[in-house]
């Protein structure tokens, strides 16, 4: 009896190993598409492999290969104004894009979409601002 059940564990142990390499093809299937509508270093990973072999599904943005929490604030506005960028393409929509923080940026970007770019400038007191809460 005891064999049966060791059998029938290990049959569904290679059952459930290959469903996973099942889910695997098809996440990077999704991936290969999703992935193509991006450029400029943008990509996207949808599964991570844990320590143990096993899929951990997620999705996590990469910018050049790196993860996008460990990217500095200008990497992360560069990877945010073509994530933009790509999306108002897909969907056939042109809006202006604020971007925060754009001191940070020291790369060369273009984009074709209106952007509105917030600098901040330590030490100095604007005059005659307006605030964009006040505006609505």
């Amino acid at each position: 009896q005891s064999r049966d059940i060791a059998d029938k564990i290990i049959e569904i142990e290679e059952k459930e190993r290959a469903l996973q390499d099942f889910v695997r093809e098809q996440t990077d299937l999704v991936c290969e598409v999703v992935n193509s509508k991006f450029s400029n270093g943008i990509s996207w990973g949808l599964y991570t492999m844990n320590y143990i072999g096993t899929l951990e599904e997620g999705c996590v943005c990469l910018y050049n290969g790196k993860r996008y929490s460990s990217l500095s604030t200008g990497e992360r506005n560069i990877a945010n104004l073509e994530v933009l960028k790509v999306l108002q393409d897909y969907y056939n929509v042109n809006l202006p894009i604020f971007s925060d923080n754009s001191e940070t940026i020291t790369l060369p970007y273009e984009t074709d979409r209106q952007t509105i770019e917030l600098h901040a400038k330590k030490g100095e007191k604007l005059k005659g601002c307006i605030k964009i809460t006040d505006l609505y």
